[in-house]
């Protein structure tokens, strides 16, 4: 073989064994970031457990439907969101994509509808 081929193949060899090292790094943080995910999900299986249970003593607790805000409508003019979002470490992976989320459904509600979005205040008052 050549000297002039046998620097290409060489060259093409050592460029695919780079691009093999970069794929499965990329590989390696994709794995660790889906496991991370996974372990978020965890986290906030407490939470939404507690949540459940708040609503469902709230419902409990309101037994009789007397209320104004409990009675259906004839005409609904504007309709509201409330998203509650778990803890802080949670919050900035969710946040995005719920606010995605939200204002999809609010583009398909037939009466005009508000959305926000915000964040509770951090734990040291920042």
């Amino acid at each position: 073989m050549a000297g002039g081929q046998e620097r290409i193949l060489r060259g093409r060899i050592k460029s695919m064994q780079a691009t093999k090292k970069i794929t499965r790094a990329m590989e390696l943080i994709a794995g660790s970031r889906i496991v991370k995910a996974q372990q978020r999900v965890q986290a906030a299986v407490p939470y939404s457990e507690q949540i459940t249970e708040v609503v469902k003593d709230l419902a409990a607790a309101g037994g009789s439907s007397d209320s104004p805000l409990l009675l259906g409508r004839d005409e609904i003019r504007t309709t509201c969101y409330v998203v509650i979002l778990p803890t802080v470490d949670c919050v900035a992976a969710t946040t995005p994509e719920c606010s995605v989320r939200l204002r999809a459904r609010a583009k398909q509600t037939p009466s005009p509808a508000r959305t926000t979005t915000g964040r509770a205040p951090s734990k040291s008052g920042a």
